[in-house]
């Protein structure tokens, strides 16, 4: 489940979105938390050249499988990230 590298500038705004519980109904709380880990590792690993492949989040977040894949889903929803 790669996932396209974005702009700095990007990221940095849409962590700002995710920490502030903005407008992503399906992201509060603890899932708010978990969305912004595997947001980060996303990011982390694009960084060092890498594709955020599933296994790659979950190794990196130390996230449960179902976890990753549930917030990698809100964040598509929420047109944070894409496929």
């Amino acid at each position: 489940m790669p996932t396209k590298p974005l702009a700095p500038k990007t990221v940095a705004a849409l962590k700002h979105r995710i920490r502030d519980d903005g407008v992503e109904p399906g992201l509060i709380g603890e899932d708010s938390a978990n969305a912004f880990r595997v947001l980060d590792a996303i990011c982390t690993i694009h960084a060092n050249g890498e594709i955020a492949t599933r296994e790659k989040i979950v190794e990196f977040t130390q996230l449960n499988p179902t976890t990753v894949d549930d917030r990698i889903k809100a964040l598509r929803g929420e047109r944070l990230i894409s496929a």
